[in-house]
């Protein structure tokens, strides 16, 4: 029963008419717009056009992001920190002793990067996930080209760093550059897609060629040559194989009948990447582990070296395997003696690690005392930060920014931070006035935090704008819930189930508010329910006496994982206002208890268990505790 859909917006890139905005930290320059266009050309010489200038935009802003962050490392001892000041040497050598043309030298990445003691020596000196080595790796990739890799390596950072916001906020305004090259580079997309449907091989080939022509790294480009390998004989273009697709980016998913078969580990590494690509593992840890673990089977070092760095800083220390799994990627990047050195050295008793000014997230201060399930919080985190960047850089306008103004306000609002959702969804509702489910949001955050007065205007004006669909009925009925009105609640939860008789969590709280009312519940489940929604059906099905505790508790989904958090939290709030229909206050005090300890803030159970407990509490305060419960405890000590 979340209450807001949660995702990060990485792609309302603008690129409009010819025009290419430039993006810079903190804020947008326009970039002057390539001539007009002579009447015969064509819009895939406009997409060549517009790539170039791109690829050249991001490899100024990768290489200005290295030099801003070259003092750091210069400041730094040669005899603590070698490979930093080795590293800073590379890169001060290729600055001075390169012509190059606007501040931009030619990076060639495999030596820089990819097989340079150098820069590995420094990247396990610098303390593991830290934000400012993520920058760098990101910068020197963007300064090279080398946007899918960019993208790789900073969405990465994004989802599962551990950092303040203005450092999620920098890596966020990096990979807006690598974005941008690749949804650019793309082209006519339904051209392409109808080029190859009708297996127009030669075209195919031709464009493809183009493209490369203006941006070697193009994978798309070489996907249509790898493609255009299955011409008939004697037709097929010259061209590349997968081994050369794969060096460009191993993840791109070409046709089986282009690629065949493909090792498992790979099949698993594409099946994560895509979960944390499309924001749906952002904190997971388990994931980030198993992502790690794959990459390395299928031979992505780079990759597996990064995410398991980042997950080394998620749990603040390494573990007894990290150096064997550390040296194994290191030696298919650099040779096996520099390997085994930078692991000696990294992991050294008296190594400590260099960290670059970079802090650990931290929920803002008002949140103190207040549980939030660590991934869920990440998720929240990164949706601050990304939409803030939006938010400032006056990239967007209108209702994309009005849509920014949203979603930063339903994060904050699930941080439990009242006065930034309200003031944020209420300035989005300024910016399009028309858009009532933003105003539900707002009703929602000022009814979670108890404004109920205001929440009941909001609420009503929402009413007047739209009739209403079955979630916002069922917001109402939260609403009036939350504060005791049960027979109104179970009128709306009963509208909401009529506005869709699948919906499970109308008829779930309908039961629950009759009984709150001393009547019977009534709920029943049909198989519509049990097919879209298992585990609300089973919440149904146990309500109506069809599965007992037991049971329901053997249906939660395998413990340690955030969907396991989310069914506990609703979970305990049945049993908690089952026990408060028997009249069985106690057993409701720790169900409600248990709800909360969930941390699942973005779930209106969470909400409505909080305004239970206070219910319960001012009506009939909870027994003093034991007193060897508190032995050996001082007053200013927690309990």
């Amino acid at each position: 029963m979340v209450s807001v859909p949660l995702g990060v917006r990485r792609s309302i890139l603008p690129v409009v008419a010819g025009t290419v905005w430039l993006l810079t930290s903190g804020c947008a320059t326009l970039h002057p717009p390539p001539p007009p266009a002579a009447p015969a050309q064509t819009a895939e010489a406009t997409t060549l056009k517009q790539t170039e200038t791109l690829l050249a935009m991001v490899k100024q802003v990768g290489w200005k992001e290295v030099q801003d962050l070259l003092p750091g490392f210069d400041e730094q001892s040669d005899a603590n920190f070698p490979g930093v000041a080795a590293l800073a040497g590379d890169l001060h050598s290729i600055a001075t002793t390169t012509r190059f043309n606007r501040g931009t030298p030619p990076v060639d990445i495999g030596q820089l990067l990819d097989h340079n003691p150098h820069f590995w020596r420094a990247y396990y000196e610098i303390a593991p996930g830290d934000p400012l080595t993520a920058m760098l790796h990101v910068g020197l990739l963007l300064a090279a080209g080398d946007a899918v890799r960019a993208d790789r390596v900073a969405t990465l950072a994004i989802n599962f760093g551990r950092m303040e916001p203005e450092y999620r906020k920098e890596l966020v305004r990096l990979d807006a550059h690598a974005q941008l090259v690749l949804q650019v580079s793309r082209g006519n997309a339904v051209e392409l897609e109808r080029l190859r449907r009708t297996r127009a091989y030669a075209t195919l080939a031709e464009k493809a060629r183009a493209a490369l022509a203006v941006w070697p790294k193009n994978p798309e480009a070489w996907a249509d040559l790898v493609m255009a390998q299955q011409a008939p004989a004697g037709d097929q273009p010259a061209g590349p194989s997968l081994v050369e697709l794969h060096q460009v980016d191993p993840l791109f998913v070409v046709p089986a009948t282009v690629a065949g078969p493909e090792p498992a580990a790979l099949t698993e590494t594409r099946r994560l990447w895509l979960l944390i690509n499309d924001d749906k593992a952002t904190g997971d840890d388990q994931v980030l582990e198993r992502f790690s673990a794959s990459a390395q089977a299928a031979g992505l070092a780079e990759l597996a070296l990064v995410a398991h760095s980042l997950l080394t800083g998620w749990h603040a220390g390494s573990r007894p395997l990290d150096e064997s799994f550390i040296h194994t990627s290191l030696q298919r990047l650099v040779a096996p003696d520099a390997a085994a050195s930078i692991c000696s050295q990294a992991f050294a008793e008296e190594h400590e690690s260099l960290g670059l000014a970079a802090e650990t997230d931290s929920p803002p201060s008002n949140l103190e005392g207040v549980s939030v399930h660590p991934q869920l919080e990440q998720r929240l985190l990164v949706q601050i930060a990304a939409t803030s960047y939006w938010i400032e850089s006056g990239l967007t306008q209108g209702a994309d920014l009005a849509d920014n103004y949203g979603e930063r306000g339903e994060a904050w609002a699930q941080l439990l931070q009242k006065d930034e959702a309200v003031a944020d969804l209420r300035h989005s509702l300024q910016l399009e006035p028309a858009n009532n489910a933003v105003r539900y949001s707002l009703a929602v955050a000022l009814s979670d935090s108890g404004d109920f007065k205001e929440a009941d205007a909001v609420f009503v004006e929402a009413q007047k704008r739209a009739s209403g669909n079955a979630l916002e009925m069922q917001a109402w009925g939260n609403h009036l819930f939350k504060q005791g009105r049960f027979a109104e609640a179970e009128t709306a939860y009963a509208r909401a189930a009529r506005l869709d008789p699948g919906f499970a969590y109308a008829r779930i709280m309908n039961h629950l508010a009759r009984l709150r009312q001393g009547k019977p519940g009534g709920a029943r489940l049909d198989s519509k329910i049990e097919k879209e929604d298992p585990w609300g059906a089973s919440l149904l099905g146990f309500l109506a006496g069809r599965l007992d505790e037991k049971t329901l508790f053997s249906r939660l989904e395998p413990q340690g994982g955030l969907r396991y958090s989310e069914e506990e939290c609703e979970l305990y709030f049945v049993l908690a206002q089952l026990a408060l229909g028997r009249g069985d206050v106690a057993g409701a005090r720790r169900n409600l208890h248990s709800c909360l300890g969930t941390g699942i803030t973005s779930f209106v159970e969470y909400a409505m268990a909080w305004h239970e407990l206070r219910r319960l509490n001012a009506a009939s305060p909870p027994p003093p505790e034991k007193k060897s419960e508190r032995e050996g405890m001082t007053d200013e000590e927690p309990v």
